[in-house]
C-alpha cells in the first residue's frame, strides 16, 4: 500500500467518523428544539381559532408550537405535508382527522416512528392508534340539537339542514343523526321533514 493510499484511507475514515458524530448530535439537538406541529388542514374560521389557541398555549407554557396550514382538506394533502414535516425531524403533531378512516395509516406510520400524536376537532376511526383525541361527540350533539329544535317547533314543520362542508369528517355524522331524529316523527302532514 502506498503512502497516498494510506493517507486517503485515514482521511476517509476521519470524515466518516466526523459525519456520523455530526448526524448524531444534530438528531439529538433537532428533536429537542423542533416545535410541536399544530396542523390545520385549510384556512377556515374554525381552524383560525384553533391556531389562536395553539399560539396562546405556546405563549403561556414556553413550549414551541408551529402552526401550519395545509392546502386542501383531503387526506392525501394532510399525509403529504405531515410526512414532509416528519422527514425534517418533527416528532410531535396535533392533527385534525379530515378523513377518519384515512387518518389511520398516517397515525400508524408516525406511531411506529415514536412520534407524539393527538387528534382534535373530529374523532379518528374506531381502532385508530391515536393515543388521545378531543372532539365533540358529533352524533350526540346533533341528536340533542335536533330534538330541541323539533320540540321548539311543536313537533311540526320543516328543517333546513345546511351542510357547510361535505368533506368535513363531522358532516356525515351530523347529517345521519339529524335524519335519525327526524325519522322518529310521523310525516302525516304535521310531522317534521327535512
Amino acid at each position: 500500500m502506498t503512502r497516498n493510499n494510506l493517507t486517503l484511507i485515514i482521511v476517509l475514515a476521519v470524515l466518516l467518523v466526523s459525519l456520523t458524530v455530526i448526524k448524531m448530535v444534530r438528531a439529538t439537538s433537532t428533536s429537542d428544539t423542533l416545535p410541536i406541529v399544530l396542523y390545520l388542514p385549510v384556512p377556515h374560521p374554525y381552524f383560525d381559532e384553533v391556531a389562536v389557541g395553539g399560539r396562546a398555549f405556546a405563549a403561556q407554557t414556553g413550549i414551541k408550537v408551529r402552526v401550519m396550514y395545509g392546502q386542501e382538506a383531503v387526506q392525501a394533502n394532510v399525509t403529504s405535508n405531515v410526512e414532509s414535516l416528519f422527514a425534517v425531524g418533527h416528532r410531535a403533531f396535533a392533527l385534525y382527522p379530515v378523513d377518519p378512516a384515512g387518518t389511520r395509516g398516517l397515525v400508524e406510520r408516525l406511531g411506529r416512528n415514536a412520534c407524539h400524536l393527538v387528534g382534535y376537532g373530529a374523532q379518528p376511526e374506531a381502532g385508530t392508534k391515536m393515543p388521545f383525541a378531543i372532539a365533540t361527540d358529533t352524533r350526540a350533539a346533533a341528536t340533542v340539537a335536533t330534538q330541541t329544535l323539533i320540540a321548539a317547533m311543536g313537533g311540526r314543520g320543516r328543517i333546513l339542514n345546511v351542510l357547510e362542508g361535505m368533506t368535513d369528517a363531522n358532516t356525515p355524522i351530523r347529517q345521519a343523526a339529524i335524519e335519525a331524529v327526524v325519522a322518529q316523527h310521523p310525516h302525516r302532514g304535521v310531522g317534521v321533514r327535512l
